[in-house]
């Protein structure tokens, strides 16, 4: 892993001078050889090797995070890039990876929908209060705050037309 880790961060840092624009990681849990369980490490990682390319997450599995959580990330990962982070959201790859922690594949779908809910307010709002099925909670302070106005710009990942629909909706 550790030899893997410095080869790939070594070519991404060269992107920049190759003329890339950006780069985005993916999140995948329990695969062989799985080298992004945390797409935010390598975008933490990346930003502290370049300067000019933009970096994202394509996508976060948003429903294994406290989106409160996740947004506090995301603001960090802002300011330590400098404002070059594009934030990735995505409800899963399939339901092998929520059995196999445990989560009903029924959720899936809901939970995302509500942490997009808690996330679009968190990265927008200082402070957040939320009464949902999954989350509740009262007048969190959400710190740091994003380096990028009113937000970073955010994609969503999707196979289909319910999530293109959705993406649209959210201004992805």
């Amino acid at each position: 892993g550790a030899a893997d880790f410095a080869w790939y961060l070594e070519l991404w840092a060269g992107f920049e001078d190759a003329g890339f624009e950006g780069l985005f990681f993916s999140e995948h849990h329990f695969a062989f050889r799985s080298l992004s369980p945390s797409p935010n490490l390598l975008v933490a990682a990346t930003a502290a090797r370049t300067r000019r390319l933009r970096l994202g997450t394509m996508g976060n599995v948003v429903p294994f995070y406290e989106p409160w959580r996740l947004a506090e990330e995301y603001a960090m990962l802002d300011q330590l890039s400098g404002g070059r982070l594009e934030i990735g959201l995505a409800s899963g790859v399939g339901p092998r990876e929520f059995r196999a922690v445990g989560m009903k594949e029924e959720e899936m779908r809901p939970r995302f929908a509500e942490a997009l809910d808690i996330i679009d307010k968190a990265l927008t709002q200082p402070r957040v209060t939320h009464h949902g099925r999954f989350w509740n909670f009262d007048d969190l302070v959400i710190a740091p705050r994003p380096l990028q106005q009113p937000t970073p710009r955010r994609w969503m990942t999707g196979l289909g037309l319910p999530t293109a629909e959705l993406a649209a909706q959210r201004g992805c």
